[in-house]
């Protein structure tokens, strides 16, 4: 374990995570789990590019974490499928808020994966 981070927080972030970016995209849709985003509605919130937070939002739901609805343009929302998921995402968000520096030590330490 890293700096007093859950070893399911590190398994999470080392399966599911690609980025701090990519956790970011996350962590906003969690906080805001009835609520449904496009990328471009979630790049002003958290200041970055669409086309890289679009990226993020279809990572995020190839990877069962996000609903996907399709009209003129794709809008995403949490929804992560079971209660496990649910609680080690807040463990996530937790370890985010009080370990920065540490979880995101450990996104840039993960070797890549080729699954994403």
């Amino acid at each position: 374990m890293t700096d007093h981070i859950p070893a399911e927080v590190e398994q999470f972030l080392s399966e599911q995570i690609l980025s701090v970016e990519n956790l970011e995209v996350l962590l906003l849709l969690a906080g805001t789990p009835d609520q449904w985003w496009s990328a471009t509605d979630a790049a002003n919130v958290l200041y970055r590019r669409p086309e890289s937070v679009a990226f993020h939002l279809d990572a995020l739901h190839r990877a069962g974490l996000f609903n996907k609805y399709q009209d003129q343009a794709a809008i995403f929302r949490y929804s992560p499928g079971s209660e496990a998921i649910t609680r080690i995402v807040a463990a996530v968000e937790r370890a985010y808020r009080e370990r920065k520096d540490s979880v995101i030590e450990m996104i840039f330490a993960a070797p890549p994966s080729i699954s994403h």
